[in-house]
Formats: C-alpha cells, sequence, structure tokens
C-alpha cells in the first residue's frame, strides 16, 4: 500500500513510501477493517514525512538568512570603519 504525498491534489500522487501486510498473529486473514486502518495510517505518514521535509527546508533557509545577515554586517562594519556612515534597517 502506497504512502501518497497528501499536498498533490493531481491523480499521480507522490509516493513517499511503502507500507505491507504480511504475516497477521495467529495465521489470520487481513480484514477490511485492517486495511482501512493501515490507510489511515499511510496518511499520517504522509504528512509526517511532508512536515519534516517542511521542517528541513526552514532550518535550511534560516541558516542561509543567517549568513547573509552575519556577512551585511561585516560589511557594515567594514564601510563604517573607511569613513562611510552606513546603517542597515
Amino acid at each position: 500500500m502506497p504512502i501518497r504525498d497528501p499536498s498533490q491534489v493531481c491523480a499521480n500522487l507522490r509516493i513517499l513510501g511503502v507500507i505491507s501486510l504480511i504475516n497477521k498473529e495467529n495465521f489470520g486473514v487481513f480484514t477490511e477493517n485492517d486495511e482501512r486502518f493501515v490507510e489511515a495510517f499511510a496518511i499520517f505518514c504522509a504528512m509526517a514525512i511532508r512536515n519534516a521535509a517542511e521542517f528541513e527546508r526552514a532550518v535550511v533557509s534560516e541558516a542561509k538568512l543567517k549568513v547573509r545577515i552575519a556577512g551585511t554586517s561585516i560589511l557594515g562594519e567594514w564601510l563604517n570603519h573607511l569613513g562611510f556612515s552606513f546603517h542597515f534597517l
């Protein structure tokens, strides 16, 4: 059973992973209820994977912003040292 990206609205949803049901306890047969439960679980898995990816993008963006701010600060100090009156907002 595929774990699909819930953010994709088209019919060809991107597959993020796969869940398999094998070897039910006591050699039982998986029921429709088992399948519905796993489908719901797959949706939550997809949301967690998507949230983790979004969080990673946010962390990377924040790190890039910090580097830019540090570079801007260094540039401002250098320009002030050269006699320019320069203030960044």
